[in-house]
């Protein structure tokens, strides 16, 4: 994203991303049998 897009009240692309990471690391301790 642009710098002046983030800098903006769109500023939820980076709670969008940690929402992200918080489920791929769900997924990824769910597939791995609860080990991380």
């Amino acid at each position: 994203a642009d710098p002046e897009v983030c800098d903006n009240d769109l500023s939820w692309i980076y709670d969008q991303a940690e929402n992200r990471l918080h489920t791929q690391k769900a997924i990824l301790t769910l597939t791995m049998g609860g080990r991380l």
